[in-house]
């Protein structure tokens, strides 16, 4: 009697060691997904981050119609309401998780606006702050040159990269 308890055990036992490298080998016991179905898999990770950059594009546009291109009282006023909108922009593309294949665009734009931020502060310096707001603007000719270049460029790479893999999307490239 006692022997046949061993003998149900051992094949119980063998039978439980059998499913667990089943499971470990096949990774849940399931077919791994094939070229197909990671190429449609990347092509809505792609999707997904162009469609929140997109939309982070079109709140920027309107952040900056109501808020900065409007006439403003002084050179401090002008660029208090560039550099909300410029926050706001670090901190929702903050927010995005690229794709492993933008991660160093991605990380290239949010490093031009911190950039860009610092370059409104450094420019405003010398600045009489209650001269009138075209004082400030004189700023992008001289001063801010390199990071509006450094921005716009970083948008349009990250812009090329959506056309290369045929996705319609607006991110902010501004090509001139």
């Amino acid at each position: 009697m006692m022997t046949i308890r061993y003998i149900f055990a051992f094949c119980a036992l063998t039978l439980a060691f059998a499913a667990l490298a089943m499971v470990l080998l096949n990774r849940g016991g399931g077919d791994a997904p094939d070229d197909g179905e990671r190429a449609a898999a990347r092509a809505v990770e792609l999707e997904g981050y162009f469609e929140q950059m997109s939309a982070i594009n079109k709140k920027s546009d309107k952040q900056f119609e109501k808020t900065v291109f409007v006439d403003q009282e002084s050179a401090r006023a002008y660029a208090d309401a560039f550099d909300s909108v410029l926050a706001m922009l670090e901190a929702e593309y903050g927010k995005v998780m690229p794709p492993s294949e933008l991660t160093e665009e991605h990380a290239a734009l949010i490093k031009a606006i911190k950039d860009y931020r610092v370059g409104i502060d450094h420019g405003l310096r010398p600045l009489d702050l209650d001269a009138p707001a075209a004082e400030f603007e004189t700023l992008f000719g001289d001063v801010l040159a390199d990071e509006d270049l450094r921005v716009s460029s970083a948008f349009c790479k990250i812009q090329e990269i959506a056309t290369a893999e045929g996705i319609t999307a607006d991110v902010g490239c501004q090509q001139t």
